[in-house]
């Protein structure tokens, strides 16, 4: 990803649009799973590792950390270029 992207005067195309769309569905997912506390969601890859580093607990505050991270740069880049 390049920091173009990012700026103001960088015009965002159709196509990079859809990124950060699913980037904000990806959020969503993250706030979703850490809510509802998912086992499926919670025991997949990094998320797995994130649960025996820190606990189960604290994993799902990172998600929902992530998710509402995700969401509003994504929204704002959308808004913002």
């Amino acid at each position: 990803m390049n920091l173009y992207l990012l700026t103001k005067s960088a015009s965002v195309t159709p196509g990079i649009k859809v990124f950060y769309v699913v980037l904000i569905l990806i959020g969503l997912l993250a706030i979703v799973a850490s809510i509802f506390n998912w086992d499926w969601y919670f025991n997949s890859g990094r998320t797995r590792r994130i649960c025996n580093l820190f606990g189960r607990t604290a994993a799902r505050i990172i998600q929902v950390i992530v998710g509402l991270f995700l969401i509003g740069l994504s929204i704002y880049i959308i808004l913002n270029t």
